[in-house]
């Protein structure tokens, strides 16, 4: 199995699921889906199979919906919001404290654990933790500080679709645009620029492509018979990062 077979699955989990199904079924159930995240080989590989996780509810580098426009309350407008991340904010990867650095070895740790359940060799699984993890860094670089992120003013930004293709050609808006039943589409909100700006550099440059699409928490998903995140979860989530909180 190579690492892409378990990336991008956002929250699969639900309370009151099945989970005695799921863990007999183990990576079975997502076979179809797993193969098209496996079979990236091209931006617009990944763009088709971002378009994909998003019409399933998942979360892949960003999150994108139906909002009321900010600028008239009588109109929808899609939203595209930043996302990649793994750790609760771009601080989380940025501070150099002590304390950070211990969560963010803890968090590689986390990472390797789950690519070992899924069923990868624990050397291999600790590679790939590390390039996930910097991939992870260097999209939080690309957001903005979590201040900033509660201004109205920094984080309203219409654009019309001809500029975000002139501007982010990578990110694949045409396919975007086109999920079924989104209806016509020729404005977006952009809650960041900046951070299509460094997902368009990365795109641009096929590292998303080669090495990003491996990896991201699935809060009690079942893996080879084994509950993946339940104590994983619980001792990373629950209890690092609520430390650190």
């Amino acid at each position: 199995m190579r690492t892409r077979n378990i990336t991008l699955l956002g929250r699969f989990h639900r309370s009151g699921m099945d989970t005695e199904t799921i863990d007999r079924e183990g990576l079975g159930g997502l076979s179809a889906l797993l193969a098209k995240i496996d079979a990236i080989d091209s931006r617009s590989g990944l763009a088709d199979a971002t378009i994909i996780l998003l019409e399933q509810g998942f979360g892949p580098v960003y999150y994108y919906w139906a909002e009321v426009d900010p600028k008239n309350s009588e109109e929808m407008i899609p939203g595209l919001y930043q996302g990649g991340l793994g750790l609760p904010d771009r601080d989380y990867y940025l501070r150099n404290d002590t304390k950070s650095v211990e969560i963010q070895d803890a968090y590689r740790d986390h990472i390797a654990r789950v690519l070992v359940l899924a069923g990868e060799p624990a050397e291999q699984a600790r590679a790939d933790a590390e390039t996930i993890y910097t991939m992870e860094k260097t999209l939080a670089a690309a957001h903005l500080c979590s201040e900033e992120n509660r201004d109205p003013i920094k984080t309203t930004n219409i654009y019309t679709l001809a500029e975000l293709e002139e501007e982010y050609p990578a990110i694949g808006w045409e396919t975007l645009s086109a999920i079924p039943g989104s209806g016509p589409v020729d404005r977006v909100h952009i809650y960041q620029p900046g951070y299509l700006e460094g997902l368009n550099s990365l795109l641009e440059t096929a590292l998303l492509v080669a090495e990003y699409n491996e990896f991201e928490a699935l809060p009690g998903f079942y893996v080879n018979r084994n509950l993946t995140l339940g104590e994983n979860i619980a001792d990373f989530g629950g209890l690092t990062l609520a430390y650190r909180a």
